[in-house]
């Protein structure tokens, strides 16, 4: 079975600049698996006299030169303070966000542009803390919930929160039966046909924001074309899938953005999208490579209103109140750190992270409440910077605790990998091998970027956390699908990444 393929954040941090200290991409949803869809496909500029376009926010690096760089995802405004986003697009298993590190954005003027120079016209808000759904990344995903909440320093001036749909409004997206008009996707994403071949805009991305009207599948409709129906029920399925003429869809960069919908009571009798007020999804992931090649993934928001609800109802962090613990003591005894942390209230363990200058950081593991004993990466430095977060018994996280700063082991050697190979499968399918990487501290992530003989611009394939890419019986990774469609001549780019934030590149011939 070929891997999931989530729609991916990475694209745009790659031509910042900006991308996580260890690896290339923070890539976009679930979990260790792929990346999807087109433009927001056959769809239309949006105006700010649309109902929803008032919640709809980008997830921007907050260090980019600009804004069309910087937005990597959309989110969307469930209240003045509270952003509903992708877990994936702040988060890629090791790696996770650090909320300082980024702003949610409201486009320039009444298309709610992106400038391509500079951040003229664009409103700009700092996150104050990240909340995502318990469990692990993959966990989460399983179970349909991709899916995290951002707080944030002050209310988005000019904008208007839309509310989020409930278990007893399965009307809105069509119950059993699916709905075939009145269901929107918003987002900048990217706007390339579902064979990745045609940018309808100049770098691929759109530079201002855009709607496409979605008809939701019913479920047994979506089923029963699913890689893994397992996890396919727990979503909703929107979107034309490539029967149809023309695609419509969402893709690269719409991760995270809303699924809105008219409310057939509302008085709206063609249930036009201008109507769309209620969120009923969150752009989450597809199952093909290709835009546009199979139906989208939504997170289905209903499932997570009680959740949401819990953040409404309190100021500041998680619904618990539960507040960021503070490392009191970081003493080095070799590879391993002993960290004190000074505990929180309500608090049943606590996350260590560590950060090595860049947007997001590396978590190492839970310890008790009040620390304990954990592996800690090298740098290329010598010096690391450690936070936590308190977990209480519901699984919500508390915002991050101050970073303390200790010293570590230095290591500015890149992991040795001494074979990567692509080999072309029946109907345009690549699968790939290489041999497992050997380094002095570990390597934690890969990422496989492809392009068209002949052709300059590399372009996200797949991805995976090193932890468990490779077969300890082979030696070697395990062969992994990249990309359905590829038909002619490619070449395929490897990077694997190291603890310590040095990278090894290898590209087929």
């Amino acid at each position: 079975m070929p891997p999931v393929r989530p729609i991916r954040i990475a694209p745009r941090l790659l031509r910042a600049g900006a991308v996580l200290a260890a690896a290339a991409w923070l890539v976009t949803s679930a979990v260790a698996l792929a990346a999807p869809q087109g433009r927001i496909i056959s769809g239309r500029p949006v105006s700010s006299t649309e109902h929803a376009t008032g919640a709809i926010v980008g997830i921007a690096d907050r260090t980019a030169a600009n804004a069309w760089d910087a937005v990597s995802c959309g989110g969307t405004l469930v209240a003045p303070k509270i952003v509903v986003t992708a877990r994936h697009c702040i988060e890629t298993a090791p790696f996770a966000y650090d909320a300082g590190t980024i702003d949610v954005v409201r486009g320039a003027g009444t298309g709610f542009s992106l400038p391509r120079r500079g951040w003229t016209g664009v409103t700009r808000v700092r996150v104050v803390s990240i909340h995502r759904a318990a469990g692990t990344f993959a966990a989460a995903y399983r179970r349909g919930a991709d899916i995290a909440v951002l707080r944030l320093a002050t209310p988005v001036p000019g904008a208007a929160p839309i509310a989020y749909a409930r278990p007893e409004q399965s009307v809105l997206w069509g119950d059993d039966f699916g709905r075939e008009v009145g269901v929107t996707a918003l987002g900048w994403g990217a706007t390339i046909d579902a064979n990745l071949t045609r940018g309808t805009e100049a770098g691929g991305y759109a530079d201002a924001l855009r709607s496409v009207e979605l008809p939701v599948l019913a479920p047994a409709d979506c089923l029963a074309t699913a890689q893994e129906p397992a996890v396919t029920r727990s979503y909703l399925c929107a979107g034309t899938g490539r029967a149809t003429s023309p695609v419509r869809a969402a893709c690269y960069g719409d991760s995270g953005g809303p699924l809105v919908a008219t409310d057939p009571n509302d008085g709206a009798a063609d249930a036009t999208p201008t109507a769309a007020r209620t969120l009923i999804g969150v752009t989450s992931y597809n199952e093909t490579e290709a835009c546009g090649d199979s139906y989208g993934r939504f997170v289905r928001i209903a499932n997570f209103a009680s959740w949401l609800d819990g953040f409404l109802a309190v100021p500041v962090g998680a619904p618990s109140g539960l507040v960021a613990p503070k490392v009191t003591r970081v003493t080095l005894v070799g590879s391993r750190a002993a960290i004190k942390v000074a505990p929180t209230r309500g608090s049943v363990k606590t996350r260590v992270l560590v950060n090595q200058g860049g947007n997001a950081s590396l978590e190492l593991g839970m310890v008790p409440p009040a620390g304990g004993s954990i592996d800690l990466p090298a740098s290329r430095t010598g010096l690391i910077k450690v936070h936590v977060r308190a977990i209480d018994a519901r699984g919500d996280e508390s915002a991050s605790s101050p970073v303390r700063t200790v010293k570590t082991r230095v290591d500015r050697r890149g992991p040795i990998v001494a074979k990567f190979a692509a080999r072309a499968l029946a109907g345009g399918s690549w699968s790939f091998a290489w041999s497992r990487p050997v380094d002095t501290d570990r390597a934690v992530e890969y990422t496989i970027e492809k392009r068209r003989t002949g052709t300059s611009a590399w372009t996200p394939g797949t991805y995976g956390e090193c932890a468990a890419c490779w077969t300890s019986a082979r030696g070697r990774f395990a062969t992994k699908e990249l990309v359905t469609g590829l038909v002619g001549k490619w070449q395929f780019r490897l990077t694997v990444f190291d603890r310590a934030g040095n990278a090894t590149v290898k590209v087929t011939g």
